[in-house]
């Protein structure tokens, strides 16, 4: 289904006052197409911008204040049309962190069934489970002894990155209420930066055996370097 793109008025009219009080048909179309595209640019180009600099142009269009606030009126439009702010973000991050991955296993080190886990392990910290059959050849016939089910933990950076980025909050710089969470996010953030594969027995047959161990981590950053510096 092709996108649906934002008709543009005729160019004679871009310029002429729009139905919001001190901005024209211009403005009001660039402060709209901005709050959708996150793209200052491509909202001016998009607007019936003509000049050679888009970005100049782009900033210099964002940087009156009532172009400035109504950006920001709309903006928070979109986020409660949607239920999703940067609070939101913060709560759904710390859960994820805070989830214990033995929530998901029992007693003997086999995967729980589903219906078992915590909502947060259901609702977008699993990216894929495997299951393996295990057979035993020893004897002369080979006996079906059991599975081995292989977890993979979902990447908690994309996750909440992608949903800050969707309703355009810029969570990762948020100050909420004076208290300036960039620096916890950030830490958050690095601390479950990796996808995981955990493997443990279901337990179904056989005796119980303990979960294998991960898989190996991939490299670390350089000392002093980030792995979100370089997105």
């Amino acid at each position: 289904m092709p996108k649906r793109r934002t008709p543009t008025p005729p160019p004679q009219l871009l310029d002429d006052n729009s139905a919001v009080e001190g901005l024209t048909y211009r403005e009001e179309l660039f402060a709209h197409l901005y709050v959708e595209t996150a793209n200052a640019s491509e909202a001016y180009r998009r607007a019936g911008g003509m000049a050679k600099r888009p970005d100049q142009a782009a900033s210099q269009m964002m940087a009156k204040p009532h172009v400035a606030k109504r950006i920001s009126e709309l903006r928070t439009r979109r986020l409660a049309a949607i239920e999703f702010n940067a609070t939101e973000v913060l709560s759904r991050l710390i859960a994820q962190v805070r989830a214990d991955l033995s929530d998901i296993f029992d007693g003997h080190g086999a995967v729980k069934p589903i219906h078992e886990w915590p909502d947060v392990w259901r609702t977008g910290l699993i990216a894929g489970i495997e299951v393996v059959e295990e057979f035993d050849d020893s004897g002369d016939e080979r006996v079906h002894i059991g599975y081995i089910k292989k977890v993979k933990v979902a990447d908690r950076v994309k996750i909440l990155e992608l949903a800050g980025r969707h309703v355009d909050i810029n969570a990762w710089k948020a100050t909420l209420r004076d208290l300036d969470v960039s620096d916890t996010l950030r830490a958050m953030l690095e601390h479950f930066s990796r996808d995981t594969w955990v493997n443990a027995p279901t337990g179904e047959t056989g005796a119980p055996k303990a979960p294998s161990a991960a898989a190996p981590a991939s490299p670390s950053p350089a000392p002093g370097m980030s792995i979100l510096d370089g997105r």
